[in-house]
């Protein structure tokens, strides 16, 4: 009689723990899709205001530039517009692999896809986002003087 109650504790307690662990599986993706969920949207939002103020500078400084007679204002404007050029294709790029980063229509490969793009996109823009930028103001400093 008593090898037949534990038996059949133990059965209840198997059945217990198998519950449990579906509820942990279930409560960690949940977790981890609420989690991705944030920092993808955290994210679009860094890089959304980024989109809107390209075209605003793209279109201000040309005009900034007749205002304060600058040097050569064809070169200045060919080297402004390609600059921002370059920054919003930049960003463009990164908004659509973080659009990319769906979890709940992607599967884990592309998901995992997208996020080394995004990565790798991110350190371009980083690596020769700075040179640019200095290449830029050197040529606004050798403008406004001359």
């Amino acid at each position: 009689m008593e090898l037949e109650d534990i038996k059949k504790g133990w059965k209840q307690l198997n059945e217990q723990l198998e519950n449990t662990e579906i509820v942990n599986q279930k409560m960690i993706k949940e977790m981890i899709v609420e989690r991705t969920t944030t920092a993808r949207g955290k994210l679009f939002m860094m890089n959304l205001p980024i989109i809107i103020f390209i075209p605003i500078l793209m279109i201000a400084f040309p005009l900034m530039y007749i205002e304060i007679n600058i040097g050569d204002i064809v070169l200045m404007n060919i080297v402004t517009e390609l600059l921002f050029a370059y920054s919003l294709f930049t960003e463009l790029i990164l908004i659509h692999y973080l659009h990319q980063m769906n979890i709940h229509r992607k599967t884990v490969s592309e998901i995992a896809y997208s996020t080394l793009m995004f990565k790798k996109w991110f350190k371009i823009r980083f690596v020769t986002g700075l040179p640019l930028a200095l290449i830029f103001i050197f040529f606004y400093i050798l403008n406004l003087h001359y």
